[in-house]
């Protein structure tokens, strides 16, 4: 989730694995704006600006599938 905040925790993360060579290297060059919560749904206390999902192509189908059939998916935007 992406926050509108000054510095740190503008990133929250439920998981920063180091074996995801694609993104770790992005959270590397970036930990001081990265902060963990687990459950990720704990960090909910003001509005995020971005809601992000990301993984493996198969998984983020599913996941873009649950979203567009969601009964509230006219109150949010996908890409």
């Amino acid at each position: 989730m992406i926050f509108d905040r000054q510095l740190e925790n503008q990133l929250m993360l439920e998981v920063l694995d180091p074996d995801d060579s694609m993104r770790y290297a992005y959270y590397s060059r970036n930990l001081e704006f990265i902060g963990l919560a687990k459950p990720l749904e704990s960090c909910l206390t003001e509005d995020p600006i971005q809601v992000m999902l990301s993984g493996k192509v198969d998984p983020m189908r599913k996941s873009e599938a649950a979203l567009r059939g969601a009964p509230f998916a006219e109150s949010f935007a996908l890409a």
